[in-house]
């Protein structure tokens, strides 16, 4: 199922230029999984969100946002994603939720939505506050 996933973000992506933002949300376990099917499978830069506070906002700092070589942010205008998908877990949702927020996504993905049959727990209730298209 990761790489029939995998592969239909792709084809998005390529075939009906739809450059992302994509979100993937899936159990911790499974992180390193999911980037390792993208990289095999597609030329998309997907990106892990995970790890302490600190490697977070590194990672927000760095692989977020094209900026200006002399690093300021890009001109007006909508933000410039350096990613094509973002894996994520389910508990860096909910720490993060104020700045995952401010993107506007096309797709999501959720690995094991079986999480999501309760509509009113607190993780369906987070995801409903994202920006999500499909």
């Amino acid at each position: 199922k990761t790489v029939q996933s995998v592969t239909t973000l792709h084809h998005i992506w390529k075939h009906e230029q739809i450059r992302g933002p994509f979100l993937v949300l899936a159990p911790l376990s499974t992180l390193s999984h999911w980037l390792r099917e993208f990289e095999g499978w597609t030329d998309m830069n997907a990106i892990v969100y995970h790890g302490s506070n600190e490697s977070r906002e590194l990672i927000r700092e760095v692989e977020w946002y094209f900026s200006s070589p002399e690093g300021a942010p890009t001109p007006k205008g909508p933000p410039l994603f350096k990613f094509h998908a973002l894996i994520t877990s389910y508990e860096v949702i909910k720490q993060d939720l104020l700045f995952l927020k401010r993107i506007p996504w096309r797709y999501m993905v959720v690995d094991e939505a079986h999480r999501l049959k309760n509509k009113d727990s607190a993780l369906a209730a987070d995801l409903r506050t994202l920006s999500v298209e499909h």
